[in-house]
């Protein structure tokens, strides 16, 4: 909790819910997007995720574990920025994200 006063989230925090592997599949095909998690990124999750046609929005870091999706996105022909799913920097992973909840054509596009 202080950690989190000291950064500015103390109101992002109990928006965060950690659940069950086996309940991440219910969970998931209720999503628009899930959003990787940073410095460490998702595999088994990433491949879930896409597998349901649910979109996953990166920043991928500079080491190979937090790389997995945008290998994934670069062996689907989808890791070009104009795609919008794999992005530079925090700025604009939070602008790709919150462009797939609030736009439905592209959260359409991408989700094909």
């Amino acid at each position: 909790q202080e950690s989190a006063r000291r950064r500015g989230l103390t109101e992002v925090v109990p928006r965060i819910r950690f659940i069950h592997h086996w309940n991440f599949i219910h969970v998931l095909h209720r999503s628009f997007a899930v959003l990787d998690t940073f410095p460490y990124g998702g595999c088994l999750t990433v491949l879930e995720a896409l597998a349901a046609g649910i979109p996953v929005v990166t920043l991928p870091s500079h080491f190979v574990r937090g790389r997995f999706a945008l290998t994934i996105y670069k062996q689907m022909g989808l890791d070009h920025p104009s795609f919008g799913l794999v992005t530079a920097t925090p700025k604009d992973f939070a602008q790709a994200a919150t462009r797939i909840a609030m736009n439905e054509t592209f959260r359409m596009e991408v989700s094909e």
